[in-house]
């Protein structure tokens, strides 16, 4: 447990000692909690945070010299850029079969707003079957699994608040015939709630720090800290499919783009139309001498592949029917 006097020099150091107002009015056991909970929390960047999205909001500007990033047609044989999808589904396939790619989901969300009081994982969204959104991705797995026959390990990140549902829900359904061993729950992170006046991190009570969940911006940090990253190199994943759980028509596998993930000469993107999109946005920038230019490359390479080691991502979509492994919905 880090020491009373330590965390409080470091809440100090930063205006935020107000958390330990009412320490010496809590038991042994919320103590200890408050303490390990600030001590989980990045309070160096704290600063940096409050002055940047709390004070002030962040501006947007699009930088000079940029272009739209070449991207792969839904049809392979567009004029606009032809490409071999045969060569592709090969190369994404050899993959699947050596055992190199993972399926990652992330299911932190509550099913509230489609009027389910749950995981939104475990709603039933099967137009006709009613099945719940676990059990397709589950069936596209398995199919996966069977068509190629090669372990896909399933990486699920939750939320603490529905993480103990979530993994009661698979235990529930026998992990809808997967291995247990294959299927890994880890929860997403959380930061600190901030007064939108002062700064200053709010208490849902006296011993605990009110937190919200990091979003999907956290998921490398939670991989990382879960000890997913180091189960995948164990196993010698190398490739991520990274899926949304609210998205029922998903490919979960897709040898396709697996394969223009990791063959194509660059990456396989869908155009977008708004350059201010939080999700990011992919483009070419002309200007690599600039300030904005290398700050922003280098700052891409750290989250990408420092976070990720060796182990990549890529966003399952859909290029075109037919062979690629489907469940009923």
């Amino acid at each position: 447990m880090p020491s009373l006097a330590d965390v409080r020099s470091r809440l100090a150091a930063i205006q935020q000692d107000h958390v330990l107002k009412f320490y010496d009015r809590l038991t042994p056991d919320q103590q200890r909690a408050l303490l390990e909970q600030v001590e989980s929390i990045d309070l160096e960047s704290l600063p940096r945070w409050v002055q940047t999205y709390v004070k002030h909001k962040p501006t947007f500007a699009l930088p000079p010299g940029i272009e739209p990033a070449p991207y792969y047609p839904h049809d392979p044989a567009s004029s606009v850029r032809p490409w071999d999808r045969g060569a592709m589904k090969l190369a994404g396939e050899n993959l699947i079969r050596r055992g190199k790619v993972g399926a990652f989901v992330v299911a932190g969300g509550q099913g509230s707003r489609l009027g389910y009081e749950g995981p939104k994982g475990c709603y039933p969204a099967g137009a006709v079957t009613n099945k719940p959104l676990f059990q397709i991705f589950a069936e596209g797995i398995l199919a996966a699994r069977a068509r190629y026959g090669a372990a896909i390990p399933w990486y699920i990140m939750t939320s603490p608040l529905n993480h103990a549902a979530t993994v009661a829900f698979f235990t529930e359904h026998r992990f809808f015939g997967l291995p247990e061993s294959d299927v890994k729950f880890f929860p997403q992170g959380v930061m600190p709630s901030l007064d939108i006046a002062s700064g200053r991190m709010l208490m849902s009570s006296r011993h605990e720090i009110a937190t919200n969940p990091d979003g999907h911006g956290g998921a490398m940090r939670a991989l990382h800290v879960s000890g997913s990253l180091d189960d995948m190199k164990k196993r010698g994943v190398e490739h991520l499919s990274y899926f949304q759980v609210d998205n029922p028509t998903v490919r979960v596998i897709d040898p396709v783009f697996l394969g223009l993930h990791a063959a194509a000469p660059d990456s396989s993107v869908r155009p977008g139309s708004v350059a201010a999109a939080s999700c990011g946005v992919a483009v070419n920038a002309r200007t690599s001498s600039s300030p904005w230019a290398r700050s922003h490359r280098s700052l891409q390479v750290t989250v990408w592949v420092a976070a990720v080691s060796s182990t990549s991502t890529t966003g399952a979509t859909s290029h075109d029917g037919g062979d690629t492994d489907t469940v009923d919905v």
